[in-house]
């Protein structure tokens, strides 16, 4: 089960986030028409009052745009027209998370009233 710590960068890039001893992925949502970015965190058990712990640096990626248009079989009950308006659409990368498979959330999207959606995917 996950949870949600949101916090928003300052104007040289950085954040904090106060978080128990564990595993953990950080998703990144920079918007503007630019993708998620995700990375994996152990944080050690605490030895001290407070400590930090420091993230390597990265460079957000323009990405790479991708539509697309979802169809279903035409069903007189369902989608007369094969439309499948409002569908949800979600791209994973498989990914090894301390040696087990593990998937990963590149974008997430709904398509329109003609079945037609468009993302934005990572670069690399």
């Amino acid at each position: 089960m996950g949870f949600e710590a949101p916090s928003t960068t300052d104007a040289l890039g950085g954040f904090t986030l106060a978080l128990d001893p564990g595993e953990y992925r950080l998703d990144f949502l920079p918007g503007e028409n630019l993708p998620r970015v995700s990375r994996f965190v152990t944080v050690p058990p605490h030895t001290q009052e407070q400590q930090r712990l420091k993230l390597q640096s990265f460079t957000l990626s323009r990405g790479r745009s991708l539509s697309g248009r979802i169809t279903l079989p035409p069903d007189p009950a369902l989608a007369p027209d094969g439309v499948a308006a409002n569908a949800s659409v979600r791209f994973f990368r498989v990914v090894t998370v301390a040696g087990r498979p593990a998937s990963l959330l590149l974008a997430q999207t709904v398509s329109d009233s003609t079945g037609r959606y468009s993302t934005v995917l990572p670069t690399r």
